[in-house]
């Protein structure tokens, strides 16, 4: 408009005469004051600074990391609780007689649920507390509990055993599908965040997250994780069997051998640890084999319920750290074991390395003459 001119501070139109705007009364010619906009990031930062300890430090990306497993461990723990009464309700029903070991068999999935619950539990506080070993073994559980929803047919009518105790435990319904997104969503930011990555691997040379632990301690920790978990099924099985079998024909001799042979697969992976750790590509091989082995076994027992699979799962994942890496193919050379000599042959206490002249000489074969 001629004549006239735009209001600094909320753009009406002003007359040339005009000492103030008509509508916000800023002052013609006036610059307003500057507005201080803050992000969202700073925001949560300021939110952030007053929480407790570590979490006040970290970066925001591990905070949400660290939150998202922290709810997946609560809202399974939830999902637990909730169908203890339906495990009590078995002990209890008179009229099947098959109940109790049926009630066992239910058990175990419960405990094994919560043992993973604890799990996450305790690396989200190794997190916390900015443990880059803890970022690598928490990958193993997270992408494992969301492979096992999707693989459990848990649910589907017909079904028999634990899976018809706790159906909507391993079923496709909202809580453990809620669980799978958060585990997922706290994996995809554990593993490729560029703040976490940076904070992760800032003490390693180059900056690399990969320096800043060992796959082979992963691969070694999560056997020993599914080793705990599998010893635990079988005893399981092996109670419910010498409660039930006398009382119901369909949990008979294959319920015993499948539970004796659960708990040996697990004393075997865990007398292969040691060498596993030290570097033995035997060991690798032999853990290889031990995990398909319980593979078969679930596939013997049908036993697609979310537990069983959240084992197999951990067991899969730490053998894709122990023969994936390029660190642990690395370490599990053939030529790299045994990594230190026999003590027959070690050299005795005060005598040079092999190479080395004694003394300074240009010889190593004999000492230099005495005078």
């Amino acid at each position: 408009m001629h004549g006239s001119r735009i209001c600094s501070r909320c753009g009406a139109d002003l007359d040339v005469r005009a000492a103030f705007c008509g509508r916000c009364g800023q002052p013609v010619g006036a610059t307003p004051p500057p507005r201080d906009y803050r992000g969202v990031r700073d925001q949560l930062g300021d939110l952030q600074r007053q929480l407790p300890g570590k979490l006040a430090t970290i970066p925001l990306e591990l905070l949400a990391a660290v939150m998202l497993m922290a709810a997946s461990a609560i809202w399974l723990c939830v999902t637990v609780a909730l169908h203890v009464h339906d495990v009590a309700k078995l002990f209890n029903d008179s009229d099947d007689a098959g109940a109790p070991g049926l009630a066992l068999y239910a058990l175990a999935t419960l405990v094994i649920l919560l043992a993973f619950c604890g799990w996450l539990g305790y690396l989200a506080w190794r997190l916390a507390e900015g443990d880059p070993h803890a970022r690598a073994v928490a990958l193993v559980p997270l992408v494992g509990y969301g492979l096992a929803v999707l693989f459990s047919n848990a649910g589907v009518d017909g079904a028999v055993g634990t899976r018809a105790a706790l159906h909507s435990t391993d079923a496709h319904g909202a809580m453990p599908i809620g669980t799978m997104l958060m585990c997922w969503a706290a994996a995809l930011i554990l593993a490729a965040a560029p703040r976490i990555r940076e904070f992760f691997g800032a003490a390693g040379s180059g900056g690399g997250a990969a320096l800043r632990y060992d796959p082979v301690r992963v691969a070694r920790d999560a056997l020993m994780v599914f080793a705990a978990g599998v010893a635990a099924v079988g005893v399981m099985y092996l109670i419910a069997h010498l409660i039930a079998s006398s009382i119901e024909t369909d949990i008979g001799v294959k319920v015993l051998v499948i539970g004796i042979l659960f708990i040996a697969v697990a004393a075997c992976v865990i007398a292969a640890l040691h060498r596993l750790a030290g570097g033995d590509p035997l060991a690798r091989a032999a853990a290889t084999v031990l995990v398909l082995g319980y593979l078969v076994l679930m596939a013997i027992v049908e036993g697609q319920d979310i537990a069983l699979l959240v084992l197999l799962f951990v067991g899969l994942g730490a053998l894709a750290f122990a023969w994936l890496h390029p660190a642990s193919r690395v370490r599990y050379a053939p030529n790299r074991w045994p990594s230190a000599p026999s003590r027959a042959t070690a050299a005795p206490y005060g005598a040079p390395p092999p190479g080395v002249p004694p003394y300074g000489g240009a010889s190593s074969s004999s000492y230099p003459p005495s005078s």
